[in-house]
């Protein structure tokens, strides 16, 4: 058995003893989805959408993606921000959704992507994690 820290949004869950298949999963899952690291925003733990869209590797256009996938599962989107790109200027919406709803997301997504994510949060619900 091996230790892992398992970490949300910068924060600690519990260090935990886990297996090495179950250390390499958590490894992948660490390295592939990085938005599940965002810290803290507007008040709440959220992830930003269209870093979700690419990190589960969508190849649906994002504003399709987004509308489709808020829409079917009854999303709420948090505070849509705009920001101006460094590519010539271009305004874009950054749209934000709670952990859970992304959680949601992840799991529902049929690729090698969501089947990670879907591994990941399996184990972290058989390991009794708080906060997932």
């Amino acid at each position: 058995m091996k230790n892992a820290e398992l970490k949300i949004n910068n924060k600690d869950l519990r260090l935990i003893d886990v297996n090495d298949e179950n250390m390499v999963l958590i490894g992948h899952f660490y390295d592939k989805f990085t938005s599940f690291s965002i810290e803290e925003t507007f008040g709440s733990d959220v992830v930003e959408l269209r870093d979700l869209h690419g990190e589960l590797e969508i190849t649906e256009d994002f504003n399709k993606w987004r509308n489709r996938v808020v829409d079917e599962n009854n999303i709420k989107v948090v505070v849509p921000t705009r920001e101006m790109t460094g590519e010539g200027g271009k305004w874009i919406t950054r749209y934000y959704v709670s952990l859970r709803d992304a959680k949601a997301i992840a799991m529902m997504t049929m690729n090698d992507a969501g089947t990670l994510a879907r591994s990941f949060f399996i184990l972290a619900s058989k390991l009794s994690i708080p906060n997932l």
